[in-house]
């Protein structure tokens, strides 16, 4: 599976960048959702998704 590096930004406004192996940017996005509840904001290939 590719690698991909998505940046977070957290409910407190802290980014971080963090890797996901998924089969697709929107299957990352949900790993991530998954993985940090308290996410806010994912941005990937300057990109912005709310969540």
């Amino acid at each position: 599976m590719p690698t991909y590096i998505v940046q977070v930004k957290n409910t407190k406004g802290k980014v971080s960048k963090e890797k996901v192996e998924a089969t697709s940017p929107a299957q990352s996005r949900a790993m991530l959702r998954q993985q940090y509840p308290t996410i806010g904001k994912v941005s990937e290939a300057g990109m912005q998704f709310d969540f």
